[in-house]
């Protein structure tokens, strides 16, 4: 399992109701929260991330993860 948590990179503010897709092995999509985070119930391993119709980054996500828009 690992947390994403999405930041607006100029305010530092969480992003609220975004949609987030993870794709790797496997792939999931889930939307932020208030805190700007999103839970996904994956194994630990290299992932591309995507905030709504941006791609972010593929990145190796274990534990808790900062994503900055």
């Amino acid at each position: 399992m690992f947390t994403l948590r999405v930041y607006k990179a100029k305010s530092g503010k969480p992003v609220t109701e975004k949609r987030v897709t993870v794709s790797g092995r496997y792939k999931a999509a889930g939307q932020t929260d208030d805190f700007g985070e999103v839970h996904f119930d994956l194994e630990p391993g290299d992932y591309s991330i995507r905030v709504g119709d941006r791609d972010i980054e593929t990145v190796y996500i274990e534990g808790r993860h900062f994503v900055y828009l």
